[in-house]
């Protein structure tokens, strides 16, 4: 049995504006995400801060991007909650850099640095390796400094609090994008009434 030609028309109208929305949506958690990574510490309030800023991505992801008039389903939904937290884990990572970058070197650092050109000048241009730390570890030690505020946390809690956050600021990014849909299709029904 053969379908009508215009289902497929439908059909990959509706992959198109899928991804449409797909790209137009990532480029809005991109820029809240860049934002939020540049916020002052003191507005960063942890766990409240990722589900404010995941809130504000589904929000305006409704507002900007404009859905289709369907009916929001759960794969819309699930893509809302996986880009902001995936924004969210973004953004953290560039608070931590950008956090690594601002931190002044101490004298240590700075007499350890000499010592190693010095060094290097004497074997004759040889180059020697000084100990490195990862960035996985340092970015371990951001997390747990980030829940110091809650007390001396070892192990994997930094980074299981961090998950929450993110799962958190997720679920937010879905309510606030199913709330944000419903408010821009009252505004645009009573809109259209009026007129």
């Amino acid at each position: 049995m053969t379908e009508p030609p215009h289902s497929t028309t439908d059909a990959s109208r509706g992959g198109v504006l899928w991804l449409s929305w797909l790209a137009r949506t990532a480029l809005v958690v991109l820029a809240l995400s860049i934002a939020a990574a540049h916020a002052p510490t003191r507005v960063k309030l942890l766990g409240l801060f990722s589900v404010g800023v995941g809130c504000a991505m589904g929000a305006a992801s409704a507002f900007f991007t404009r859905p289709p008039p369907n009916r929001v389903c759960w794969q819309w939904l699930l893509a809302m909650s996986l880009m902001a937290a995936g924004g969210l884990a973004g953004s953290t990572w560039l608070a931590f850099r950008l956090d690594a970058a601002s931190q002044p070197k101490s004298p240590q650092q700075q007499m350890a640095a000499s010592m190693m050109k010095q060094m290097e000048r004497d074997s004759g241009g040889e180059i020697v390796s000084a100990p490195t730390v990862s960035p996985v570890n340092e970015f371990r030690w951001y997390l747990a400094r980030r829940v110091r505020q809650l007390g001396t946390w070892s192990g994997p809690w930094p980074e299981l609090f961090w998950c929450v956050e993110l799962l958190a600021g997720g679920a937010a990014a879905a309510w606030g994008f199913r709330f944000g849909v419903a408010h821009t299709r009252g505004a645009a029904a009573a809109e259209e009434a009026s007129s």
